[in-house]
């Protein structure tokens, strides 16, 4: 889309995710295009049969979204660790892997 991704992040204050992208006025009655389409409604379905049992660090410092995002995370099939925030979620150690 022609446009630009980027963070500002100061330790112990917060970060600001920005992007930029390049759009054209839409027209009414104009339909998706099938090829780009996202079916929402197949994600759940997506995630348990591509990734059913994984494992997952889900860094978010709101509880109530935290709450959600964990539910939503475990209906598809998927194990979850929470963090309070990203410096709580990078001094956790890595799991190791299953053999």
């Amino acid at each position: 889309m022609g446009g630009e991704v980027g963070a500002d992040s100061t330790p112990g204050v917060g970060s600001t995710f920005w992007f930029t992208a390049h759009l054209q006025r839409g027209r009414a009655g104009a339909s998706t295009d099938a090829a780009t389409a996202v079916d929402f409604g197949k994600a759940e379905t997506l995630l348990r049969e591509s990734f059913a049992g994984a494992r997952l660090l889900l860094a978010e410092d709101n509880a109530i979204n935290r709450e959600v995002a964990l539910e939503l995370l475990h209906g598809a099939g998927l194990t979850v660790d929470t963090a309070e925030d990203g410096r709580e979620a990078l001094e956790r150690p890595a799991p190791r892997p299953t053999t």
